[in-house]
């Protein structure tokens, strides 16, 4: 849905409509929405007019991908009046997809700054099974056997990623698969691709599904200022105050390894199901809400916490 930012007044079209809804249904479930999930990572937004989101599964008995009435486990671009559906990228194993609940829609999508060369517009997205892909956001690919866009395997993606640059100027993609973290370099040449830079060692093992939330700060391109900020899953029984955990990662490589700078605990979280939580850096701080409880750090003094 969508709101003019200056009088809050409801777009005119303000709601993907369930085309199929009078289907068949299987076992009283209605299958053709193809939610907007994400794992809690926002709908991304190119600063020229277009929105873009990733959708989850549908219908595990049968085919329902049309493209057009039902587009699920795809990377879609839509412009912010919410008209139309110019553009989409869906892997080619799409009803495999949604046959073993494997959704692309666990993952964010990322739009990236314009990058050098020929392929200014880039956009990365990872799923469930791992696979992240770099797509040309002015040509996605759509449906397409095999896949159009390149993939890199990144781990198991309840997740979505972040962004940098190096003090090189070269523009790092930051993953959080499966129970590290991991930078990519973005290669902008005629068929984008991502290379493995370095990764970091693995946070603390949990019950959740894999993949977490990262941030990037940095002080521009000036030499090891780049610090990636994750908060891993929570650990422990439901019900009991599992603690968060904020980590600290060096955005410069040593070899191939992400140095630990830091870590800390930032908040408790006794609910079942997965703890979507992001890390947010503002005005030198970094800020993790947990349970009834904000956490402020900051490089020059203690944590601040609040309740």
């Amino acid at each position: 849905m969508g709101w003019n930012a200056g009088s809050l007044t409801a777009l005119g079209a303000n709601e993907l409509t369930d085309t199929l809804k009078t289907a068949p249904t299987n076992n009283g479930t209605n299958f053709f929405l193809s939610a907007i999930w994400m794992s809690g990572y926002g709908i991304a937004d190119d600063g020229v007019g277009n929105v873009f989101f990733v959708t989850g599964n549908s219908d595990p008995n049968r085919n329902t991908y049309t493209g057009t009435t039902n587009i699920q486990e795809s990377v879609v671009r839509m412009p912010e009046a919410l008209t139309s559906v110019p553009d989409l990228f869906t892997p080619s194993n799409v009803f495999s997809l949604d046959q073993g609940d494997v959704d692309y829609g666990a993952g964010g999508v990322l739009v990236l700054p314009d990058q050098p060369g020929p392929v200014l517009h880039l956009a990365v997205a990872a799923r469930k099974d791992g696979r992240l892909f770099i797509i040309d956001r002015d040509d996605m690919g759509r449906l397409h056997n095999p896949d159009i866009p390149a993939h890199v395997n990144i781990g198991g993606c309840w997740c979505g990623p972040s962004y940098y640059q190096g003090a090189d100027g070269v523009g790092r993609v930051v993953s959080s698969g499966g129970n590290k973290v991991e930078t990519w370099r973005v290669n902008t040449s005629l068929r984008p691709a991502l290379t493995l830079e370095a990764s970091s060692a693995a946070l603390a093992a949990t019950s959740q599904y894999p993949g977490f939330f990262t941030a990037v700060s940095s002080n521009g391109l000036h030499t090891n200022t780049a610090v990636i900020w994750a908060i891993g899953r929570p650990a422990g029984r439901v019900g009991s105050n599992r603690p968060i955990v904020l980590y600290a990662f060096n955005g410069t490589r040593s070899g191939s390894n992400l140095p630990l700078l830091w870590s800390g605990n930032a908040g408790v979280w006794p609910y079942g199901g997965d703890a979507n939580l992001v890390p947010t850096v503002a005005n030198g701080m970094v800020y993790v809400a947990s349970y009834k409880k904000l956490a402020i750090f900051g490089l020059t003094s203690a944590a601040a916490e609040t309740e």
